[in-house]
């Protein structure tokens, strides 16, 4: 809900006559969705320890999968709202952007900010569901907390003419609702006697730190690519408002297609982790390749679109005619940026699942020490926009080399998986 929450904030903005607004929000989306991201690891976890224990049939680890993500998610949130100035400058203090999209951008963050406990918790409420296999109650919160979002959106953009800050407000109560909709279904799958009896043992250290090690290595891997998204969106930042603007009308599409993908990886980690507490490692794999095919058929079908209807496509987003005038200049990158970003988001789902984090978080690394920043270094010689997104697309190929490599010693036999420690 998170990046598709920004796309719809821009697509309302981009058909409003000031530019700013369209690329303040673009690039505070940017930066929040970045910033969430983060604790995106928090859900994935979530998702895959509770699966497991669904496997083992072990009805005591599922509610302290539940639990114990979901304080970590409301800490975490309620101190991100506490110390939002220091964030937001460390956010904006690196960007160069000219000071009308500079404030529109301000004004959508310190809205939007105040949403972060309750998007936190939705992450945990989500994953510990599909965790169950309920996906019924998944769909039901997220289609209620998208379409809040969009009627939202309407009306603070478009008929009460808040720009910017009203898109951010929008958000934030949107969320609130959506996560005391979802704290329903979680009240109704929980009993009062089960609550009491698991509650105590929430703080168990020993059994703890398993989750706090797999989140550790995720979420190192996430602050890795904050890195590198983050030095795309300022390098694109200094390259002038046109091509900042088309460079995030781009990523708007990668994070759509990434938000198709993740139905995939979130159907891995759910029916992988049951497989994985069953024992049944075996199945794994071909799992795998399930998920993975339909990701590249999803991407590529999304990729030639934008290819051959540029104007069409992004038209949906602005209706700037000097931001799509030359958009089809990049977008030939998406064939690659795409596919290459949607194989190794399931790749990464499939190590989430082993609970091997170190493999996903050693493979970021790798690949933006190797891949990324040598491409970069190479872009500050010609400053040239498409040796930017060649760097993107470097920094996703070689995550999948990494991770794929890693595939046939983390398959394993069948063997049934001892009790997870959550």
């Amino acid at each position: 809900m998170v990046p598709l929450a920004t796309l719809v904030s821009t697509i309302f903005l981009g058909h409003l006559a000031e530019i700013q607004y369209l690329t303040g929000v673009a690039l505070a989306g940017e930066i929040i969705n970045l910033f969430y991201g983060l604790f995106i690891s928090l859900r994935m976890s979530a998702t895959a320890l509770t699966a497991i224990a669904v496997g083992q049939n072990d009805r005591e680890a599922v509610l302290l999968s539940g639990l114990r993500h979901g304080l970590l998610a409301l800490v975490i949130g309620l101190a991100i709202v506490l110390f939002q100035y220091p964030l937001g400058k460390l956010g904006f203090g690196l960007l160069s952007a000219d000071p009308d999209t500079l404030t529109s951008a301000l004004d959508y963050f310190n809205a939007r900010i105040w949403s972060a406990p309750a998007t936190l918790l939705r992450f945990i409420i989500m994953g510990w569901l599909l965790g169950q296999e309920k996906v019924t109650s998944v769909l039901i919160i997220s289609v209620v907390g998208n379409a809040l979002n969009i009627i939202f959106d309407y009306f603070f953009i478009v008929r009460w003419g808040y720009g910017s800050t009203g898109a951010g407000i929008s958000f934030a109560i949107s969320e609130y609702i959506t996560v005391f909709i979802g704290g329903i279904f979680v009240c109704l799958d929980l009993k009062w006697s089960e609550f009491k009896m698991v509650i105590g043992k929430v703080f168990y250290f020993s059994t703890f730190k398993s989750t706090l090690a797999l989140n550790s290595n995720l979420l190192g891997a996430n602050i890795v690519l904050f890195f590198v998204f983050g030095l795309f969106s300022y390098l694109g930042v200094g390259m002038g408002k046109i091509t900042y603007a088309e460079n995030a009308l781009i990523l708007q599409l990668v994070t759509l297609n990434l938000f198709l993908a993740d139905a995939l990886k979130l159907s891995l980690e759910t029916v992988g982790g049951t497989f994985k507490g069953q024992g049944q490692n075996s199945k794994l794999v071909p799992l795998l390749w399930i998920a993975l095919g339909t990701g590249i058929i999803i991407s590529i079908l999304f990729s030639i679109t934008s290819v051959l209807f540029p104007q069409t496509v992004f038209g949906l987003f602005t209706n700037h005619s000097e931001i799509t005038h030359n958009i089809y200049i990049y977008v030939p990158w998406l064939i690659v940026i795409l596919i290459a970003s949607t194989v190794a988001y399931i790749l990464m789902g499939h190590f989430i699942v082993l609970e091997a984090g170190n493999f996903v978080l050693n493979s970021s690394i790798i690949a933006a020490v190797f891949g990324f920043l040598p491409t970069i270094l190479v872009m500050f010689w010609f400053y040239n926009n498409h040796i930017l997104l060649l760097a993107l697309s470097l920094f996703f190929i070689l995550r999948i080399i990494i991770l794929a490599f890693h595939i046939p010693t983390t398959s394993g036999g069948d063997k049934r998986s001892t009790k997870v420690a959550v």
